[in-house]
């Protein structure tokens, strides 16, 4: 947080866009040369991925990035608007797993030492995130 609200005051934004690049580093493997939906309840977010383009630095960075896995993987992207309450993810975003794990949704580990570090400069070794980021 320290990192993002450095650049942004309102950082849900580009937590909103971290996702969905967890996404394609996470699931790249079973997404590569296919076409992917990808569902956002924040327009915002929604915008910034269909333009390529944003005006904060962990922005521009999470969205290079984000492009960056889209072209390696050749997946052809499609982005569309979720109301939040109809957000499946949006308990799980608030660390409330109930429901995934009654429907029998398997966990994925995130390798989030690699993701900052894929952000460079910008990522964690600006920051000083150690290699136990969980």
């Amino acid at each position: 947080m320290e990192y993002l609200l450095s650049d942004s005051e309102h950082p849900i934004f580009e937590l909103e866009l971290l996702p969905v690049w967890c996404a394609v580093c996470t699931w790249g493997h079973l997404l590569m040369h296919c076409q992917c939906v990808f569902y956002l309840d924040n327009e915002a977010a929604k915008g910034a991925l269909i333009h390529a383009a944003t005006s904060t630095v962990a922005g521009k960075a999470i969205l290079q990035m984000f492009v960056q896995e889209e072209m390696d993987l050749q997946i052809k992207v499609w982005f569309s608007r979720v109301p939040t309450s109809s957000n499946i993810s949006d308990d799980t975003s608030r660390l409330k797993t109930e429901e995934m794990a009654a429907l029998g949704v398997a966990k994925s580990c995130v390798d989030w030492t690699n993701l900052w570090d894929k952000l460079g400069n910008v990522g964690s070794r600006q920051w000083g995130f150690d290699s136990g980021i969980q």
